[in-house]
Parts: C-alpha cells; sequence; structure tokens
C-alpha cells in the first residue's frame, strides 16, 4: 500500500501520496528545465515530484513563501524515502565524477 500523509497546508487539507515506480521513472526521464522553485529548493527533490504527489500545481505554489512550501517538501520527502535517497545518491555520485576532473 502506497504511504500518505495529510497535512494541514494554506488553510486546506493536502494528502501527500508515495510516488509509484512508475511515476519515479517519469519524472527521472523528463528533460524538464528547473523553475524557480527548484531552485529556491535546490538541494531537495524536484517541483515535479511535489506536485505528483500532492497534486498541486507549480503555478499555485510559486506564490507561497518559501516557509510555507517547505511544510510540503517535507511531506513528500517523508512518503517518498526511497525516491529521496536515491537521488542524495545519484547527487552524491555526480559530485564525485566533477572532484575527478
Amino acid at each position: 500500500m502506497r504511504k500518505s500523509k495529510l497535512i494541514k497546508w494554506n488553510e486546506k487539507e493536502v494528502v501527500c501520496k508515495e510516488l509509484t515506480v512508475e511515476e519515479i521513472s517519469t519524472l527521472m526521464a523528463s528533460d524538464a528545465e528547473p523553475n524557480d522553485l527548484d531552485l529556491v529548493f535546490f538541494d531537495r527533490v524536484p517541483v515535479q515530484a511535489v506536485t505528483l504527489s500532492c497534486g498541486l500545481t507549480a503555478e499555485t505554489l510559486v506564490k507561497e513563501s518559501p516557509g510555507e512550501l517547505e511544510k510540503l517538501w517535507d511531506a513528500v520527502e517523508e512518503v517518498n524515502p526511497f525516491f529521496t535517497r536515491m537521488l542524495n545518491q545519484l547527487a552524491e555520485k555526480g559530485r564525485r565524477l566533477t572532484d575527478l576532473t
């Protein structure tokens, strides 16, 4: 069963769901350019993961403060520990490769 977490966000209830392997694969294959939210949360899961997990749009998210958005990122990472670890491992391998050059 997929993990989920109900949070109170922006005066409404939002359910953040664990991404499926298929959804993770689609995210990883995406060639979407990073946007402002990805720059603000550069060391966290990408905004596409948050929107997919929570059913919110990036257009809605950019109107909020980073402090308010952090609640969403925290919930998404909590219900997606495998995806979060995978991204951290890939980032670490990328850093090691750049250290070699």
